[in-house]
Order: structure tokens, then sequence, then C-alpha cells
């Protein structure tokens, strides 16, 4: 869980459930620069006019394995970078194909080549 604090605009703010996505190397100077790149999760749905899950949103339902509490939709349109200090506590992971699906939506947001 990270506490992103108070929101501006459109952003999400305060505690919410975060997917880091940054490379390993660069987890592995968290401790030096004291941050790492996160998709934040909201429990609010946001639908296309078909009712379908809007295409930048991974839903996830909850698992013993990742800790979520209820379906968590992370939203990569708003990726950052955020302090270790924001960190509260962990929850678990989301499976391989679930993180190659936040993968595919990244590249798709940021307008990156695979």
């Amino acid at each position: 869980m990270v506490d992103f604090g108070n929101p501006v605009g459109t952003e999400l703010g305060m505690l919410h459930p975060a997917i880091i996505v940054s490379r390993e190397e660069f987890n592995n100077f968290a401790a030096q620069i004291g941050r790492v790149i996160v998709v934040p999760g909201t429990s609010t749905q946001s639908t296309n006019a078909k009712g379908q899950t809007i295409m930048p949103h991974l839903q996830v339902h909850a698992t013993l394995s990742n800790g979520l509490k209820h379906t968590t939709y992370f939203m990569t349109e708003q990726v950052r970078s955020s302090s270790l200090v924001r960190f509260q506590r962990f929850l678990g992971s989301i499976d391989g194909q679930q993180l190659r699906s936040l993968e595919d939506r990244l590249c798709m947001v940021l307008d990156l080549f695979k």
C-alpha cells in the first residue's frame, strides 16, 4: 500500500495499492535514490460506452497471493515515481500473465514498442 498524498486535479491520492514496475536494476538502487516507479490501483472501475473496463486499466481480482481485499483496477495512465517513504506495507504480487498484460498497457499508454 502506498500513500500517494493529496491529489491534484484527477490524480489519484491517499492510500492505494500499487504495482512496482521499474526494472530490477533500478530497484536495486532504490535505497540510494529513495524511489521506485509504480502503477497505482483503485477500486473504482472506469468503463467505456459498452460497460467494459477501459483499456489502460488492468483488472485484478483479490487473491491470497496478491493480498488485495477486493477487485482492483491498476491505472497505467497514472504511472509515476514514488518515494519509498510513501510505502506503508507489502500486500503480495500479481502472476506472470497479469504482469505481461500490465506491460502491454504501459507500452500502449507510453507509446513504447515491444
